[in-house]
């Protein structure tokens, strides 16, 4: 099968972009044949020729799928127009929130705490200009609403995959029709030999991800400064607040236990990974799914994890995670302590994630469930 991915920015550090290559690459081991589509001509490298994207015009992508013999056109964010019409089959992954959100944030910047309402066209530009939720700028607030309006259209006809039942629960409170979505979460990559954590030394934590206001470095540093056991940080991550969190870190009197090593590869991330007592991900708004989490349990590592979106159909309490409620301060410098106090509970943790990782998480399960759904889309 000749399988299209179309992204924005398929080679982005992302955790969209980080999905759509570990999927592709799989697919072409598993003897499938892979097309990229990419809408930004602005990439210096790739990591292999092979791989190099189709750089499309606007409105090109359906003829030029057809006119290469794609079976299957695989979409991982809204395009205008629709490639639909163009005698292609075509399955779109819904990995965030724009279908029923126009910032695609659900966060709510001014007050600091997760958004719950409805689409709702003058609700949504309230939100922007009076919540922050989205950018004030009357241009930019006005095409973030015609893109969700846009997406409401053509999701309506299209067969959706969605990554956590929470967000095909927030597409059915949104009106869309939930016998067209599928559920399929997020795989791991492929586990790594299980290795329990280091039992000696201070007990380090792994932070993965963009350093931005939603996804709650902020708290979690401010949490590990009541930590009241020897404990160290690693932030593998990059964004805008990174200056700010290094002064914050420095005052908290974290200086010393943390370390911000920017956007790195897989290969040291393995290394941070190995010598970690446990995976921190502790977002504080609605994240539609957990794939830190299982990057986490693939390396056989425990995860402390808030409760967030679909996050806790990847964290889940007691199997491969401790979970904590958002903006509790308290309740995340716990389960910090637990896990650097208690070695076998963290070892516990991180097996039971491993194994969590080679069964219903697997890349190979992943990608036998998305073929079934193109053959069923090409017949």
């Amino acid at each position: 099968m000749k399988i299209g991915h179309y992204m924005p920015g398929v080679w982005d550090r992302g955790g969209i972009a980080k999905y759509v290559q570990r999927v592709s690459r799989a697919q072409r081991d598993a003897g499938h044949s892979i097309q990229f589509f990419d809408s930004r001509p602005d990439y210096a490298e790739f990591p292999d020729p092979d791989e190099r994207p189709m750089i499309l015009a606007a409105g090109e992508l359906g003829a030029r799928a057809k006119s290469l013999g794609v079976d299957v056109l695989h979409l991982h964010t809204g395009t205008e127009p629709s490639p639909l019409g163009a005698g292609v089959p075509v399955v779109r992954t819904v990995h965030e929130h724009r279908p029923y959100c126009p910032s695609g944030e659900r966060y709510l910047y001014r007050q600091g705490k997760p958004c719950d309402r409805l689409f709702h066209v003058a609700g949504c530009l309230k939100g922007h200009y009076v919540d922050r939720c989205g950018s004030r700028h009357p241009r930019r607030a006005l095409a973030n609403l015609a893109a969700t309006r846009s997406e409401r259209r053509t999701l309506a006809v299209m067969t959706v995959v969605a990554i956590s039942h929470y967000v095909r629960d927030q597409m059915i409170r949104n009106g869309y029709d939930g016998s067209r979505i599928h559920v399929l979460h997020n795989p791991a990559p492929e586990p790594r030999p299980y290795e329990p954590p280091p039992g000696d030394g201070v007990p380090r934590f792994l932070f993965l991800g963009r350093i931005v206001p939603n996804k709650g470095l902020e708290w979690l540093l401010r949490s590990m400064a009541d930590v009241r056991v020897p404990i160290a940080l690693d932030v593998a991550g990059e964004g805008p607040l990174r200056v700010e969190m290094e002064r914050l870190a420095a005052e908290l009197g974290l200086k010393n236990s943390t370390t911000f090593h920017g956007w790195i590869g897989d290969d040291r991330i393995d290394r941070l990974a190995a010598g970690a007592r446990g995976i921190v991900f502790t977002p504080v708004w609605h994240e539609p799914a957990g794939l830190a989490c299982m990057d986490g349990s693939a390396r056989g590592r425990a995860v402390i994890a808030s409760r967030s979106g679909g996050l806790a159909e990847y964290a889940i309490e007691g199997k491969n995670a401790l979970v904590v409620p958002i903006h509790d301060t308290a309740a995340l410098t716990h389960a910090l302590t637990r896990l650097a106090e208690d070695w076998s509970l963290a070892a516990e943790l991180g097996r039971t994630g491993h194994v969590m990782a080679q069964g219903p998480f697997s890349l190979g399960a992943h990608v036998q469930s998305l073929e079934h759904i193109y053959r069923e889309q090409a017949r």
